[in-house]
């Protein structure tokens, strides 16, 4: 399929589900705000500057066709991909993954 044709599809996909429950996606630095500047390296072994800069430069392979994320209701942002390996990398839980 093309682009256009997948594009199309998430379109038609996304109005045929418009009635039922939609997520809404967390926002990572929002989520990640209560974190004081010594807690924040604990949980992902990297400060705030260092970390930005990663996905700074990981984002645009993170990237996927507009339209497959449109049909899993929105992409999940680079900072919540990066800071998700970060966390399992470092030894967390799996259960662990629901505070970001």
């Amino acid at each position: 399929m093309k682009i256009l044709e997948l594009n199309e599809l998430a379109r038609t996909i996304t109005r045929t589900l418009s009635t039922h429950f939609i997520h809404t996606r967390k926002n990572f630095w929002d989520t990640t705000s209560s974190l004081t500047d010594e807690e924040f390296p604990k949980s992902f072994r990297m400060s705030r500057c260092d970390f930005r800069q990663l996905v700074d430069i990981v984002r645009k392979d993170l990237n996927r066709i507009k339209a497959m994320a449109t049909l899993r209701n929105g992409a999940i942002e680079a900072e919540a991909r990066v800071a998700l390996v970060l966390r399992i990398l470092s030894g967390s839980s799996y259960l662990d993954m629901m505070l970001i």
